[in-house]
């Protein structure tokens, strides 16, 4: 009995040390407007440590949260766009996010908070997430009026 107590305690151990991929909110942005880079509505950027340097000169540098946040050997940032809105009210909620054996699948929502100025925002949400090479899945609360777009039709990295 004391050896399969020890067993059990020793894989308990071993699963609690494991490490444990997280995602983590790095910014919620109002004015993600990348008319230069042609960002669809419900769309979302895969920003890798590679990619630092070409994008340097460009806004999305600013939508990547404090330095030590930027995607590192480790993460990745995922900016998630909503697209054009008629006022500062909106945002983008992450709820969760799960993980098969493919994909890794971001849930988020369209949120409307109070305020009442009147001008053309373009939310977005920037994630920290652990690098991977599986397809990347963004699942809204709702039906969006465009369909999300898949990591192979994001920004071509050149």
């Amino acid at each position: 009995m004391k050896s399969f107590s020890y067993i059990f305690f020793m894989i308990i151990f071993i699963l609690s040390c494991s490490e444990q991929r997280k995602v983590e909110v790095i910014a919620s942005n109002t004015f993600c407007n990348f008319n230069d880079f042609n960002i669809k509505t419900f769309s979302y950027l895969l920003v890798d440590k590679s990619d630092l340097l070409e994008y340097k000169e460009s806004e999305i540098i600013s939508f990547l949260g404090p330095k030590e946040k930027f995607p590192d050997n480790y993460n990745s940032s995922l900016i998630i766009f909503l697209g054009k809105r008629s006022s500062n009210i909106y945002s983008i909620k992450f709820l969760k996010y799960s993980e098969s054996e493919k994909k890794i699948s971001f849930f988020v929502k369209e949120e409307i908070k109070k305020g009442n100025l009147t001008v053309e925002t373009y939310p977005c949400l920037t994630l920290r997430i652990p690098k991977t090479e599986k397809d990347i899945e963004v699942i809204w609360d709702r039906e969006p009026l465009e369909a999300p777009i898949s990591r192979k039709e994001t920004i071509e990295y050149q």
